[in-house]
């Protein structure tokens, strides 16, 4: 039970939440978007590669392809909360 917890934690949890505190540390400035697009890209690429890859019984490019896509929604998460809280201000 707890390795399948540490799985969870640093395939899911661990990127979401560097997501949202990169995202956030960069969330005051003008130019705070550029993390998310950088984001995307990185997503993106892996998904690309975990899919264009035909290395079958590895699935660690499966793996980072989640990881990245974790990452990406802890910074749109993180974006869209900054964004609400602007308005209401």
């Amino acid at each position: 039970m707890m390795q399948i917890i540490l799985n969870y934690l640093v395939i899911i949890i661990i990127p979401f939440l560097s997501g949202a505190f990169i995202r956030f540390l960069f969330g005051e400035r003008a130019k705070g978007w550029i993390v998310t697009v950088v984001f995307a890209c990185l997503s993106l690429a892996a998904l690309i590669i975990a899919v264009a890859v035909p290395n079958h019984g590895n699935e660690l490019n499966g793996l980072l392809a989640v990881m990245a896509a974790c990452l990406l929604l802890g910074s749109l998460l993180t974006a869209g909360i900054i964004k609400i809280r602007q308005r209401k201000k």
